[in-house]
């Protein structure tokens, strides 16, 4: 039985896709040597030349890989976490990393950024900014340069399970347990509207490289499609029949990959919902 899909990235050529699971990490089905028990994180450098893998042992140890890019080869490994990184981030500068992690804390670099009441399951960079998104149902702000706490934002009803940034823009999007969407204004602590709908949670989400659509998926199975300037879902379909863990889309806007609680994920045009075949 295959683990769950537990991350997934395009890399910059937008047609190359690279997932993690329990076992590892894997290039259109070719598995990648990794010493990590569980991979839960992947991220490229903006120039495209490192893939940042983050997992560790679950209570144990959370680590974060860093290998060259395309050849795989692992340049450095460290250990910054007491459990498992489950999301990271790349500063502008393609170095600094930002890393969130179960044991309730995240790191920008060498600083540690405190006062989660809860595991933290996704981070973001947004200009000066960090944002965080935590089991306790809040979305948090904090300051790059200090490690200072800014803000919290509490309006969810329930835990955070993703948090995703709108292209050129100072806003954000998370996703949540309460079977809700909510789009911010962080920097100003504003909440600009929720989204409902959803018959399930929400565990991930993913706005379109124009800005204009936001992808959302979750226990249903079902990958949503939600017009960015307002809460109107403008085309739905049935990705799987177990939950959607993962979905990121391709740098062009075109494709869409989703990952499931089954091992299984699928590529789709991301503008009409069909599916396409994964590469052999």
């Amino acid at each position: 039985m295959r683990s769950p899909v537990s991350a997934l990235a395009f890399a910059q050529d937008g047609k190359t896709l690279v997932w993690g699971d329990y076992g590892g990490v894997w290039v259109e089905g070719k598995k990648l040597p990794m010493p990590l028990a569980q991979v839960h994180a992947l991220a490229f450098s903006l120039d495209g030349k490192t893939l940042a893998v983050g997992g560790g042992t679950p209570g144990e140890l959370g680590a974060l890989c860093l290998l060259d890019w395309p050849s795989g080869k692992l340049r450095e490994l460290r250990k910054q976490h007491t459990d498992l990184i489950v999301a990271l981030a790349f500063a502008p500068d393609g170095k600094t990393l930002a890393t969130a992690s179960h044991n309730g804390t995240a790191r920008f670099g060498e600083r540690k950024l405190e006062g989660h009441a809860g595991q933290v399951l996704d981070i973001a960079l947004l200009g000066s900014e960090i944002l965080t998104a935590c089991t306790d149902g809040s979305l948090r702000v904090f300051d790059s340069a200090s490690g200072k706490l800014v803000r919290t934002l509490s309006q969810h009803t329930d835990r955070l399970y993703a948090l995703t940034l709108l292209p050129g823009s100072p806003r954000c999007a998370t996703a949540s347990a309460d079977k809700t969407v909510r789009l911010w204004q962080p920097g100003i602590g504003r909440m600009i509207r929720i989204v409902r709908g959803f018959e399930g949670s929400v565990l991930c989400l993913a706005f379109s490289p124009d800005g204009t659509r936001l992808y959302t998926g979750g226990e249903e199975g079902t990958v949503r499609v939600i017009e960015a300037d307002s809460d109107r879902i403008v085309a739905q379909w049935k990705a799987t029949s177990d939950w959607l863990l993962r979905l990121v889309v391709a740098p062009d806007g075109k494709t869409l990959a989703t990952g499931d609680s089954a091992g299984t994920v699928r590529r789709w045009n991301a503008l009409t919902g069909s599916p396409l075949p994964l590469p052999v």
